[in-house]
């Protein structure tokens, strides 16, 4: 379990660097900086887009497997609680 919230972890922290690297390209396209605009703005749409659906994801399966500790904590608790009656 570990190193599945490790894979979320890192997927989140590398998203955040790609939805940097969309918002730096746009920046270099609307200052004038670039020889391509066209292909630099798609190819920042791109990063953010798919930024945003790691970032998204990441969070599901960290907030998935919260929820799933949880229940196997009470689920400990109870039958716990059912060998002490």
């Amino acid at each position: 379990m570990k190193n599945e919230k490790v894979s979320y972890s890192v997927r989140i922290i590398v998203s955040l660097y790609l939805l940097y690297t969309a918002y730096s390209l746009m920046k270099n396209v609307i200052g004038g900086g670039s020889e391509n605009p066209v292909l630099f703005t798609i190819a920042s749409v791109i990063f953010g887009v798919f930024a945003v659906v790691f970032i998204i994801s990441g969070v599901k399966g960290i907030m998935r497997l919260n929820q799933e500790s949880q229940v196997e904590e009470s689920q400990e608790e109870e039958t716990e609680e059912e060998e002490e009656l």
